[in-house]
């Protein structure tokens, strides 16, 4: 595809780097719920909830929406997987 602009290069979204820079934020954040996922079966989702916060803090990625964070943590707590994209889902 070619840009009208002659100013702006012709890159494609595959190239993008906020593209690429927010794939490895996602599959950071789905390592995070990944673990969370294997720790949290029985435990309160209050506690569940904690840890969750705490995670993303301490990766340096940014604050989730509490609704998300609060149901991440309630389907971990039951011992469910959340996948944030098809690309991380298990076969």
């Amino acid at each position: 595809m070619t840009s009208p602009d002659p100013e702006v290069p012709d890159q494609s979204l595959a190239e993008d780097d906020t593209q690429a820079e927010t794939l490895r934020a996602k599959e950071r954040l789905q390592a995070i719920v990944d673990d969370l996922a294997r720790y949290s079966p029985g435990r309160s989702a209050h506690e569940v909830q904690q840890r969750l916060v705490a995670a993303i803090a301490d990766d340096g990625l940014p604050e989730q929406p509490a609704r998300w964070v609060e149901a991440v943590s309630i389907d971990a707590a039951a011992g469910r997987r959340t996948v944030l994209d098809a690309r991380f889902a298990e076969d």
